[in-house]
């Protein structure tokens, strides 16, 4: 059987050949030019060509001969996507009877085949890299990545989630149940009703428990897919562990708290030095009052005190100066008593006559 798959490079303009069986011909490739198959690839259509076919379209230019030359050369385009990549050929050296109208259209059928098979596999293929490209970027994000269906069953996790939750591996992460590490059930009809809503559940704050028992606060956010019959087919999330924020959080609500306590305590002491401040102002203001009321008396009673001072300076000199007169007369006397006296009292009558002066 002379039979080839070819694959044809627009860029170069080359064809390559990943299957090739032939009695006379061996290729790996060859330059597209005016060959047969290039003819079928360009032109995107069959082609059952004999000799004198071949021979006429050598003298038109339509192509040029290549290879050893058969007597039947079929062939037809291989599209796969919408797009011509390459032909599947079959041709017969001895025999130009070989193939007929009904060969050519099962040859068609088996590229279709073929097309489909390649599509499969280039689908496949792209499914293998894209799932590879995926684990590949969820194993190193810093945050869990899973995916469950309905029941809670996991059919992913990344390594971070394993970690997150203290497990040895993602394997052994895979045999828990999403129930068994949820410490409250999730309320589906409530996830339903909002992802009708916002066709995503973001930043739920929940609580999980790790391997070890210990429970830790995590944010949920979570797409969902469903079937044709619009049932769930699986829940696709991430995780991220939330437990120093809340610490963090509760933390401040304990300072806040405290903080508060102590702003009551401090407005309380300050309202009472405040009451004080203003009772000690008051008591000042009444002792300020009471002072002035007193230095207002002092002055009355000093401007009084200077009056009286007047009068009895005034008194004493009137006074003094209606006794100074006879007082003067009485001590005169008590001198001109002296010289006059010649009695045997003398010492006695001198005696009195001091005690008069020193009484003027």
């Amino acid at each position: 059987t002379n039979f080839f798959i070819a694959f044809y490079d627009k860029e170069k303009d080359l064809i390559t050949l990943p299957y090739f069986a032939d009695e006379e011909d061996s290729f790996q490739e060859f330059p597209a030019g005016k060959t047969l198959t290039s003819y079928v690839v360009k032109n995107n259509k069959p082609l059952l060509a004999n000799t004198k076919l071949v021979d006429e379209f050598v003298k038109q230019g339509i192509i040029e001969n290549f290879g050893t030359p058969s007597e039947l050369w079929m062939g037809v385009p291989l599209v796969c996507n919408n797009e011509v990549i390459g032909a599947v050929v079959v041709q017969h050296y001895t025999d130009e009877n070989a193939y007929d109208e009904e060969d050519l259209k099962l040859l068609i059928f088996i590229s279709e085949q073929i097309a489909q098979l390649m599509e499969r596999l280039q689908m496949g293929e792209e499914i293998r890299l894209s799932e590879i490209k995926y684990r590949t970027l969820t194993e190193q994000l810093p945050v869990g990545v899973y995916r469950t269906n309905k029941d809670g069953k996991f059919l992913y996790a990344n390594l971070q989630l394993a970690k997150m939750l203290k497990y040895d591996s993602v394997q052994e992460l895979m045999e828990k149940h999403l129930n068994e590490i949820l410490v409250q059930p999730r309320n589906l009809n409530k996830y339903l009703e909002i992802y009708k809503k916002e066709s995503i559940i973001t930043n739920f704050e929940t609580n999980l428990r790790t391997k070890d028992g210990q429970i830790i606060w995590v944010r949920d956010t979570f797409s969902i897919t469903f079937n044709n019959n619009q049932e769930i087919l699986y829940f696709d999330g991430v995780l991220e562990d939330i437990t120093e924020k809340k610490r963090a959080e509760e933390q401040i609500k304990k300072l806040n708290a405290e903080l508060e306590v102590k702003v009551v305590e401090r407005t309380i002491r300050l309202e009472n030095a405040l009451e004080e401040l203003r009772f000690e102002n008051e008591e000042r203001k009444r002792t300020e009052e009471q002072l002035y009321v007193a230095k207002e008396e002092i002055s009355a009673a000093l401007e009084k005190e200077k009056e009286l001072g007047e009068m009895k300076t005034r008194f004493m000199s009137m006074i003094s100066h209606e006794y100074r007169t006879p007082l003067t007369v009485i001590s005169s006397s008590t001198y001109i008593l002296e010289k006059l006296y010649q009695g045997s009292y003398y010492k006695d009558f001198n005696s009195f006559l001091d005690k008069i002066r020193a009484s003027v």
